[in-house]
């Protein structure tokens, strides 16, 4: 019996345009100042 990989690849492309897709934001210096920022939930 073979596994298809086919829903696992989906997934993994998925995941890296994610990856991609944060990796972009956090390069910009406005979104990462903003994170540094941010109050905390106990703030």
């Amino acid at each position: 019996m073979t596994v298809s990989n086919e829903p696992n690849r989906g997934e993994a492309q998925r995941l890296e345009r994610v990856y991609e897709q944060l990796t972009t934001l956090l390069n910009q210096p406005a979104v990462a100042q903003r994170l540094r920022t941010a109050p905390g939930e106990n703030e």
